[in-house]
């Protein structure tokens, strides 16, 4: 298949970005993930999966090292800004009360355990599941999004 791609380095950015959307939504099997990143790395040479791979292990290091778990109501991931692709940052994000006490602990949190560490929020990445409850129904719906208009819709 890839020998029939007219450019291999759009093949590949477009799978790094199909990846970043994989292991920020939580559907990433990542032993299948490693081992489509080693096939490609054998079809187009090991620096062109360097990114993927460094993407691949900061998922890892922070499914392994998840420094503060809100009763499973807010929970972190480090990304290395240099491997993962450019997203903006809506700095100006007005979050909702609950998220934005998580966000201040973890913040206090961080600062204490890495003072020399900048930390640097992307709303856009990641997602926020809503728990919904529509009229007078007693059924509850689940609705996932991204948390910019998660934040919108609490």
């Amino acid at each position: 298949m890839s020998s029939c791609l007219p450019n291999p380095e759009t093949f590949l950015e477009t799978n790094r970005m199909n990846l970043a959307k994989r292991l920020l939504s939580s559907f990433a099997i990542t032993e299948l993930e490693k081992l489509f990143l080693t096939k490609l790395a054998w079809r187009f040479g090991n620096c062109s999966t360097m990114k993927s791979e460094a993407m691949l292990r900061d998922y890892l290091y922070s499914q392994e090292n998840r420094l503060i778990d809100f009763q499973g109501n807010f929970s972190v991931l480090y990304l290395t800004s240099a491997n993962w692709p450019t997203s903006p940052s809506f700095s100006s994000l007005s979050l909702p009360v609950e998220i934005k006490d998580c966000y201040e602990a973890f913040h206090r949190m961080h600062d204490d355990r890495f003072p020399s560490r900048k930390l640097q929020w992307i709303h856009s990445l990641g997602n926020v599941q809503l728990n919904v409850r529509w009229g007078k129904t007693k059924s509850v719906f689940t609705i996932e999004t991204d948390p910019v208009r998660g934040s919108l819709l609490s």
